[in-house]
């Protein structure tokens, strides 16, 4: 009987012991490590657009690769975090691409990024961007935010929405 007992207390201390650290590995560097990818692949497809001309230093904006959207894609919300920390780089052609990130995962959770990249003191192009990407969201989510937009000082700005809210809403032109 004493040796049944024994037998019994082992896999219960092993269980109560090792959970938390197989849970804290599985939980805990997730956010980490799909961080750093994204950090990684902003930086990678920046730099495909970086060069020099003589002594002049020349950046140009490069689309992702389809290989890099699938990447993104599979990552799914565990990527927007690291997307939404980018949408308020100082680099324009950042933000630019993390906006575009955002639309290739949709969702929710990009909603509340995407609405910081349309502040007026973005550049246009991250805006009109980034009202693009809402439409990968939820309409009921998206479409009053992208509505809202129509009044926007930027004739770009306000003419995207628009031309938005007709091609995804079927909502008339306005005048």
């Amino acid at each position: 009987m004493k040796y049944r007992s024994q037998l019994l207390i082992v896999p219960t201390l092993l269980a109560l012991f090792l959970a938390p650290v197989s849970k804290a590995q599985v939980t805990q560097p997730q956010p980490l490590v799909a961080t750093q990818k994204v950090d990684q692949m902003l930086d990678r497809i920046l730099a495909r657009g970086e060069g020099h001309v003589g002594n002049v230093k020349t950046t140009t904006y490069v689309h992702p690769t389809q290989k890099e959207l699938d990447e993104i894609r599979t990552m799914g919300v565990s990527a927007v975090p690291a997307l939404s920390k980018a949408i308020d780089d100082p680099n324009p052609f950042r933000e630019l691409l993390a906006a575009q990130l955002l639309k290739e995962i949709g969702g929710t959770e990009v909603v509340e990024p995407l609405t910081r990249g349309l502040s007026p003191k973005k550049w246009t192009l991250v805006r009109t961007q980034c009202l693009s990407s809402l439409t990968s969201a939820p309409p009921e989510e998206a479409r009053p935010i992208i509505e809202k937009m129509q009044d926007d000082p930027d004739e770009r700005v306000k003419k995207r929405a628009g031309d938005l809210l007709t091609a995804h809403y079927g909502a008339p032109p306005r005048n």
